[in-house]
């Protein structure tokens, strides 16, 4: 989803409250003093946001897949202008993106180059309103971004709803692929990769993979509108894949698999996809859910190398914008969002997603109980993570039973990747 701020009202900020998918109402709008600037501390940005877009992880926490720390301002996939700086050589103005963690740097696991996993770490969306004064989700009209906070310009020539999606869908996609890829730099001209998994980090890895010089890129999804989305962004060969062995199988094999599902069905399926001395690189399966068994003669025989990545390090922020530069003139990267929607209107959208009789659900999840008609077994469907509104309230799913058979009202069909909010 994309969201952005409206005109600033006086000297207050305006922002969404998460109470916790048990309380009603989960989603409070609420009003605060807009700090000045002789209230931050020295290093620390007050940020006016342009656009923010709705994360899969914002999607799971409102639906009670995922849990934090609440009362909080969710959101963490933006960017913004700076309205007030305490950081040498940023200036009001500036349009930035920023990391969406704040990290020691001082830890074994900072020094370690994994910042993302220090145990002092501020995650951006995910904190208790009190625990840094607020303002720490992008759900909002500002953000305080703190001293050690990596920020990084961003060319006005990148749209509003790409550039927001920079420190999150992109620096994921372009800083778990970057050390896979220098694993075949000396022959990646004749390298193939298969990414399982279409979402916004999928498509991403497409294109990035396709950049980067491989001579294939195979897109696997269930949805035929992600995998014809996939099209544009990279993929050479597109395969509909139930994640089950009967379905059409590349006999030639690949060098590099990519997960991006969250689905653990997909990873048996993958290995065995695998040429010998190929890689597989796990980047949704970060979830408990995510059990399956994997064969160590097969592992072994064919010399694989498994390997996992969660999130991103604040410097792959910088290649993400280099490279979202470089090929915005290139790909329809538009054909990703919906169209935007007011900050303010985000609690009513939400409250009638509610309402519908169907649970919002990741594909990993076990069948939903509460059925779209009569007689439909929970088998036949599966509820995608991409929501969108465009017009009404519209759900993405995948199901082998015509719409026609579906109550019209539902309005149920593929839209977009993101929402946008914007004011």
């Amino acid at each position: 989803m994309t969201a952005s701020s409206g005109s600033e009202a006086g000297t207050r900020c305006s922002f969404l409250v998460f109470l916790g998918k048990d309380r009603h109402p989960s989603l409070i709008h609420e009003t605060a003093p807009l700090p000045s600037r002789r209230d931050l501390e020295d290093g620390e940005l007050l940020l006016k946001m342009e656009t923010a877009t709705i994360c899969g992880s914002d999607l799971r926490t409102l639906t009670g897949q995922r849990t934090q720390p609440t009362p909080s301002i969710l959101g963490h996939e933006g960017v913004g202008r700076v309205l007030s700086s305490k950081r040498e050589g940023v200036d009001p103005g500036t349009r930035v993106t920023f990391s969406t963690i704040d990290a020691c740097f001082e830890c074994h696991a900072c020094l370690a180059g994994l910042p993302q996993k220090c145990p002092h770490l501020l995650k951006y969306g995910e904190r208790k309103i009190q625990e840094n004064g607020g303002l720490s989700g992008c759900f909002s009209t500002h953000v305080l971004v703190r001293k050690r906070t990596r920020i990084v310009a961003v060319p006005d020539l990148i749209p509003d709803p790409a550039a927001a999606t920079l420190n999150c869908g992109m620096a994921t996609a372009v800083g778990c692929l970057r050390k896979a890829i220098a694993t075949f730099l000396p022959r990646l001209n004749s390298a193939r990769a298969c990414v399982q998994g279409l979402g916004l980090v999928g498509v991403y890895s497409c294109m990035y993979l396709r950049e980067a010089g491989f001579s294939e890129v195979l897109a696997c999804d269930k949805n035929d509108a992600r995998l014809q989305m996939a099209s544009h962004f990279g993929a050479t060969r597109l395969f509909r894949q139930d994640w089950r062995k009967e379905e059409e199988e590349d006999d030639e094999g690949v060098d590099l698999v990519v997960e991006t599902s969250g689905d653990p069905r997909a990873v048996e399926e993958g290995l065995a996809m695998l040429k010998p001395g190929g890689v597989y690189l796990l980047i949704g399966t970060g979830h408990s859910d995510a059990l399956f068994s994997l064969s160590g003669e097969d592992i072994l025989s064919k010399c694989l190398t498994i390997t996992g990545m969660q999130n991103c390090r604040p410097e792959d922020l910088d290649e993400a914008v280099r490279f979202l530069e470089k090929t915005i003139g290139t790909y329809p990267y538009e054909k990703l969002f919906s169209p935007p929607f007011p900050l303010h209107q985000f609690q009513a959208l939400w409250r009638g997603l509610e309402q519908t009789s169907m649970t919002v659900m990741l594909p990993y999840r076990r069948p939903c109980r509460r059925l779209l008609r009569p007689g439909c077994n929970a088998s036949e469907f599966i509820i995608c993570w991409a929501v969108t509104v465009h017009k009404a309230i519209c759900i993405s799913i995948f199901t082998e039973i015509p719409l026609s058979q579906y109550p019209k009202e539902r309005s149920l069909h593929y839209q977009n990747f993101c929402w946008m909010i914007m004011g």
